[in-house]
């Protein structure tokens, strides 16, 4: 997402909650890009601190965070290149390799990232990374140092902190003492036998650890939708795939982004797949009120025309529908990636001949003549009631 910059906010980002997959575990393989002294000095100036330098085949990254997870982020890093060219390659469109290295800069420490986002102008509050299109550098944070993270696990650790404490008081009474008495969470004082502090323990435990698989499904999801997401917006930028009006074509810069969020460790084996996360938001956002389980094709049509989702031809005459302060921005973004998914599964080759035309135009399109519209008809056919039914058919159970 992106005003003139791209910055992932988290009312986009986490739609769904409570899934997510795991930043890749394996170890960078080792980087032919040679060391470029100059470049790396004007990186690490740039950060404003002292930073170690790492290189893998596409990308120079400055980074302060641990080594653990700056391994693991140049492995995401050149999975989202891979999966880029395996894309480009799968819908015919031609791409350029950049001249110059993709530059990053992770850093450890909220009030280092913060600081160098305000210097560009970007809001750092509620984000974990962006990409600069002025400088084409992607920036991030190392999650765990975030001020809203920091905190739920420092109140997760004090909980079960002082459930432990409680469960030791229990254990050393003797079985006639009565248990010491519990505050709640209301502030009451509560003087219970042992059989209700016991299972008054236990449920506090599994409520604890229903918390802390929430929090690491929700760090995860930072993973996917943020490093990779961004990641996604600065390779397809310096690949030349984007319109040169990003702005004007919202839906589609947004869309593979989306589409390239949920990356194989193999892309070349499957260059369009399925982003579970993205699905299920636009499952939950079709089916409204009802169970997303049962969502159903003919559902499609009846959520458009409810406005539960926007249209596509709103999705490609309204850019500010993907404007992340629009309150239905993380349904909009579903449907941007459930629309480019679509086009990519099942006409890849009339995906990449609008592209091409896409960065072939130099003005922006005029909403009120309609040929945002009138060029995507022109690959695709008629946006009409058979088109949303093609969509329902392949998009939904």
């Amino acid at each position: 997402m992106f005003i003139d910059r791209t910055i992932c906010k988290l009312c986009i980002v986490f739609g769904t909650f409570a899934c997510g997959v795991a930043l890749a575990q394996a170890v960078p393989a080792a980087a032919t890009r040679p060391v470029d002294p100059p470049d790396e000095a004007a990186l690490i100036a740039a950060a404003g601190k002292p930073m170690r330098i790492g290189r893998t085949d596409h990308f120079l990254i400055a980074s302060d965070a641990p080594a653990s997870l700056a391994d693991e982020l140049t492995v995401r890093l050149e999975q989202t290149h891979r999966a880029v060219v395996a894309l480009a390659s799968h819908i015919g469109l031609d791409v350029r390799p950049p001249a110059s290295a993709l530059e990053v800069i992770f850093f450890d420490q909220s009030d280092d990232y913060a600081s160098y986002a305000r210097a560009l102008g970007v809001d750092p509050d509620n984000t974990f990374g962006f990409y600069d299109r002025p400088t084409r550098r992607s920036v991030f944070l190392n999650v765990l140092n975030h001020p809203d993270v920091v905190l739920l696990s420092a109140d997760i650790r004090a909980s079960r902190e002082n459930l432990d404490r409680i469960s030791a008081a229990l254990r050393d009474l003797p079985d006639a003492d009565a248990p010491p008495a519990i505050e709640g969470s209301d502030g009451r004082t509560r003087q219970l036998n042992r059989a209700e502090a016991e299972r008054l323990v236990r449920e506090v435990g599994r409520r604890l650890e229903r918390l802390d698989r929430q929090r690491e499904a929700y760090l995860a999801r930072i993973h996917q939708a943020v490093f990779a997401h961004e990641t996604a917006h600065q390779v397809l930028d310096r690949a030349g795939a984007y319109p040169v009006d990003w702005d004007a074509h919202r839906w589609i810069v947004e869309g593979l982004a989306c589409l390239l969020e949920s990356v194989p460790a193999d892309a070349e084996t499957a260059p369009v797949p399925t982003n579970a996360l993205r699905h299920a938001d636009f499952w939950k956002a079709v089916a409204g009120p009802a169970d997303p389980a049962q969502a159903r094709p003919a559902q499609l049509a009846q959520a458009i025309a409810a406005g539960r989702i926007p249209s596509p031809a709103r999705l490609l005459t309204e850019p500010r529908l993907l404007d992340p302060q629009v309150p239905a921005a993380a349904d909009n973004y579903a449907t941007a990636w459930a629309l480019t998914f679509f086009l990519a599964r099942t006409q890849p080759a009339r995906l990449g001949g609008y592209l091409e035309a896409l960065r072939a135009c130099r003005q922006v399109p005029s909403v009120h003549e309609r040929t945002a519209v009138r060029l995507f008809e022109d690959f695709f056919g008629p946006v009409d009631e058979a088109f949303v039914q093609r969509w329902g058919e392949f998009i939904l159970p």
